[in-house]
């Protein structure tokens, strides 16, 4: 079995590739990457082979044209894409019926669609699975006291279309929030919501021509370089826990059984739908994401391997309807910047 996994150069990738490993351990892995200095490019193993590619944003063109390439060389049967920018170009090939190879790949208006996050919180808000979010196009002090008067403070910005917690900051006062955007800058669109101060939760789902294949949930509670950033979320989680919630995943279900009915599709794709609690600790949606997270293989340790399931059903075309995923312990997982992920019970945790 030939596998290709893009974007290399973080942690989500290799994720992946080791969860491959552990369910087909004589799987050839490619990896690409735009970064010459990508980790992925030097770590072996579980990468096989790596191919340094043109960036996907800058270069569309090239970029389809090298994928194209590296795929036919090395006879890829099967590409597991992970940035969002790349998803969202994959779909548009997808839709033209010029994919380089099998990929579960959302259709394009729908990956276009959940990449705005303002766009999912506005059509999820009437069903109270979000909080009040609105879109900061006027950047003066007028503007921002209305912004200030209509969410409260303190409230949350964030870069709209951006992966992790980009742009990220609570604003307590008028003038955090002017004193943010003369830091951060406006260019890249801020959006502003309610502020959730509770437990972040993830969902992750696996879909197939409208049938659920898979779906597990998980808290993260630390993160790391946390300080480094202003809102203490780095996006990059280094300690969690496996959970069994059935009304996250009762929500992530209906929030894209919604967005999908929108377009009059079936589901199809790999989800990752990310929560947090409000201050009555109902969780809300704050985002989906249209891949997997970076601590999929905390999952596949557990006994639900999303990547291995993705290749049972896409490559081996097999009929698969595991649903919900209540896992026997809810097991602590843990990652640092130079240690493997690791999951443990709670009878481990020392005193």
């Amino acid at each position: 079995m030939k596998i290709l996994i893009t974007g290399i150069g973080g942690p989500t990738p290799k994720g992946i590739a080791k969860s491959i490993k552990e369910a087909y351990p004589n799987a050839y892995i490619v990896g690409v990457d735009a970064n010459k200095f990508a980790p992925g490019h030097y770590c072996g193993f579980p990468f096989d082979k790596t191919y340094l590619v043109p960036n996907a944003t800058t270069d569309e063109t090239l970029y389809v044209e090298k994928m194209n390439d590296i795929i036919q060389k090395e006879a890829i049967q099967y590409a597991f894409v992970v940035p969002e920018t790349e998803v969202l170009i994959w779909s548009k090939l997808k839709e033209e019926s010029k994919m380089p190879c099998d990929s579960l790949i959302p259709n394009a208006k729908v990956a276009t669609f959940i990449f705005d996050k303002l766009n999912v919180a506005n059509i999820l808000l009437e069903h109270c699975l979000t909080p009040l979010t609105l879109n900061i196009t006027d950047y003066s002090i007028v503007n921002l006291e209305i912004i200030g008067s209509q969410l409260n403070y303190p409230y949350w910005v964030r870069v709209n279309k951006s992966a992790g917690a980009i742009g990220a900051l609570k604003i307590n006062s008028i003038d955090d929030i002017i004193n943010w955007t003369k830091f951060n800058g406006n260019e890249d669109g801020l959006i502003a919501s309610t502020y959730l101060p509770g437990k972040n939760y993830a969902c992750k789902l696996l879909y197939k021509e409208g049938k659920l294949i898979v779906s597990a949930a998980a808290e993260r509670i630390e993160y790391l370089l946390a300080n480094a950033a202003p809102s203490k979320i780095s996006g990059m989680c280094s300690r969690g826990k496996l959970i069994n919630n059935i009304e996250l995943f009762d929500s992530s279900v209906l929030a894209l059984e919604i967005i999908f009915k929108k377009y009059k599709l079936p589901i199809e794709g790999m989800f990752t739908v990310d929560f947090k609690e409000d201050i009555n600790g109902i969780p809300k949606i704050t985002e989906i994401n249209i891949r997997h997270v970076s601590f999929t293989n905390a999952f596949a340790l557990a006994g639900v391997n999303f990547a291995e399931k993705t290749i049972e059903a896409f490559v081996y075309n097999k009929k698969i309807n595991l649903g919900y995923q209540i896992f026997k312990e809810e097991y602590n997982f843990l990652r640092g910047v130079d240690n493997e992920l690791i999951i443990f019970s709670e009878n481990d945790i020392i005193d």
